[in-house]
């Protein structure tokens, strides 16, 4: 997954650096800058910043707000 893909992800999901971050056990100024190309990221973090958004994504699914339409 490349920076640029990783934001696209992350602002499809309507989440937060911040949010994202914390799941994923990095801090919140090291993901701003794989996002801004700034710093290349470890394999290891790519890994769990992948983790991080599907977990969210699969919380949002579970969300009986997703049922009504409302994440859409």
């Amino acid at each position: 997954m490349r920076a640029k893909s990783l934001r696209v992800r992350r602002t499809k999901l309507r989440c937060s650096q911040y949010a994202v971050a914390k799941i994923a056990g990095i801090s919140r100024n090291r993901l701003s800058l794989i996002e801004c190309n700034y710093v290349t990221a470890t394999g290891e973090e790519l890994e769990k910043l992948q983790i991080a958004l599907n977990e969210i994504e699969e919380g949002i699914r579970k969300s009986p707000f997703f049922k009504r339409g409302l994440n859409a």
